[in-house]
């Protein structure tokens, strides 16, 4: 997996050094580990350089190369639109996936808190690396190691930059994805019916050739292992298609419902597998397909149609195109252990949620706002959040939950760790669309479980509406003020960013939310706290 080091540097300051330090790094570190190093100045007026941008979107390690005039260059340029140094630097403070290391050559000390502008106070807490002139190798080792720690965690957010480098295909990720939510909401239940023979005759909710990535096999293997198995969700009067395949035994199949019946208005293709068709029905329906080969081996299987859960196609195509609407944690071996997904609905289908007529499954690309592509305020649907059962914390608390989950031998670090990550990822997602100005005003999830409720009560939106369906614990609805200001310690730039821009912003309802935060929030000095102290105030790259 190829991950990016950037070197941000001023040229009238520190080239050489730079420079030197770009070829230590390029000599010591693997091929896998890209390292960004520009050499081209930007003329005063122009704008970012595309490059810069897109090198900084790529970025998990910032090293910030601070020679002896850093800092008198930077009372010249720090106000300028331009100034690439302030940009690379406010960048990689405001996201918690990037680690920014200061780098000190030719004996520069670290420059002061009072010496920065406000976007940049956090970094003078970020531990420095010193090079002395005379041991550049020692130097180099440390940060060596320092990027070696951060680019190998045992748990990392990962997003749809996560999708290109690791060469996965949406339509198979999306099918692990949908994975979890079933088994959250236990829907697969192990059978018997199982079969090792793989020239057995077996039928499948989809073709297993089409599972082009671990990811897609992966699912494929959990599914042929299931009785009965989702279809594609139904949506009243829409056009419908799902297909059912087979494999093993001796072609051609035919394909024919037994002691069962399709929702009204949909029909199954004896020859294809293929159901379509236009539901003129609402809710869920089981039913057995049977499929006979040339030779007239038989096989059955169950499978379900309803409303809570899309096609994997669908999912695909939303997750492609909004890519900062949904997040994965995943662990050092890229293995998937939850994700969250939110939905920019257009404002008939909130209506919708709230009223119970709107089913998480219907989400579907037309149904979203555009929201990537014009800045404003939305509100969003929380669409799910799922994790590895092992994971979860159910009705035991992780203050008095054993040192280790027995069921999985999962550490409670190791579920903080997770649990923590799931959070960060929400508001790197954040601001993320902040930059572009686009704004969440509020969040509305449909809550199935208690444990979700508390979930989502923790996280801010701990305005319980009353429940529009009888399968439904809880509606909890959240202002962004209110989830900002329970986690003002941990996003002091994200919040800044919204108390600056964000119209509509409530300064009281973000300062009730923040609490024992208020005093220390009242002390920003152009939107940053003056911090106490490093530790009571935790600034981005911090684990």
């Amino acid at each position: 997996m190829h991950q990016n080091v950037f070197i941000s540097y001023r040229r009238r300051d520190s080239a050489a050094a730079a420079k030197a330090l770009h070829e230590a790094l390029k000599s010591a570190l693997p091929a896998s580990i890209d390292i960004f190093f520009d050499v081209d100045e930007i003329d005063p007026g122009r704008p970012i350089p595309d490059k810069i941008r897109s090198a900084l979107e790529l970025c998990k390690i910032l090293l910030v190369v601070i020679g002896p005039k850093w800092l008198e260059i930077g009372r010249q340029r720090f106000e300028s639109d331009n100034d690439l140094v302030r940009f690379e630097l406010e960048y990689g403070l405001s996201l918690r996936r990037i680690c920014v290391i200061p780098v000190l050559v030719d004996g520069a000390p670290m420059p002061l808190a009072a010496d920065l502008p406000g976007r940049l106070k956090s970094f003078v807490y970020n531990e420095a690396v010193a090079i002395r002139p005379d041991d550049i190798a020692a130097g180099v080792s440390v940060i060596i190691d320092k990027i070696g720690t951060w680019l190998r965690p045992s748990v990392r957010i990962g997003s749809h930059r996560d999708v290109a480098v690791l060469n996965w295909d949406y339509v198979d990720l999306l099918r692990r994805l949908i994975l979890f939510d079933l088994e959250a909401m236990e829907i697969l239940k192990s059978g018997d019916s199982a079969r090792d023979d793989v020239h057995a005759l077996a039928i499948h909710p989809f073709d297993p050739t089409s599972a082009t990535s671990t990811q897609g096999q992966a699912y494929f293997d959990e599914m042929r292992r299931k009785d009965q198995v989702p279809l594609a969700a139904t949506s009243r009067g829409s056009p419908y298609r799902a297909k059912i395949s087979a494999t093993g035994g001796v072609p051609p199949y035919i394909f024919a419902l037994e002691d069962s019946a399709l929702p009204a208005g949909l029909s199954l293709d004896g020859s294809s597998g293929e159901i379509t068709g236009r539901p003129t029905i609402g809710g869920e329906c089981t039913f057995t397909v049977k499929v006979t080969d040339a030779a007239s081996h038989v096989a059955r299987r169950r499978f379900t149609i309803n409303g809570d859960e899309g096609t994997p196609e669908d999912w695909a195509r939303v997750f492609e195109d909004f890519p900062d609407t949904w997040r994965m944690v995943l662990d050092k071996d890229d293995e998937i252990l939850g994700y969250w997904h939110v939905a920019p609905l257009h404002d008939r289908y909130l209506e919708g949620v709230k009223n119970g007529t709107f089913r998480a499954g219907e989400v579907t690309r037309d149904k979203l706002k555009l929201f990537h592509m014009f800045p404003g305020t939305y509100d969003v649907f929380f669409v799910i959040v799922a994790l590895k059962d092992e994971y979860r914390i159910g009705e035991q608390s992780v203050a008095s939950s054993p040192a280790t989950r027995r069921d999985a031998q999962v550490t409670i670090r190791e579920v903080n760790d997770v649990h923590r990550k799931l959070f960060d990822s929400f508001f790197d997602a954040l601001e993320e669309l902040a930059r572009r100005e686009v704004f969440v005003r509020e969040l509305i999830a449909d809550v199935w479980t208690e444990l979700g409720k508390r979930f989502f009560e923790h996280f801010g939106m701990d305005e319980i509406l009353p429940c529009p369906r009888d399968d439904l614990v809880a509606l909890c609805v959240g202002p962004i003020e209110t989830i900002l200001g329970k986690h003002a310690h941990r996003y002091p730039h994200l919040i800044q960013r919204y108390r600056e821009q964000m119209e509509g912003w409530d300064d009281e309802l973000f300062e009730r939310a923040a609490g024992r935060w208020v005093q220390k929030l009242r002390g920003w000095a152009g939107g940053i706290p003056l911090y106490g102290s490093a530790a009571e105030w935790r600034p981005s790259g911090a684990s």
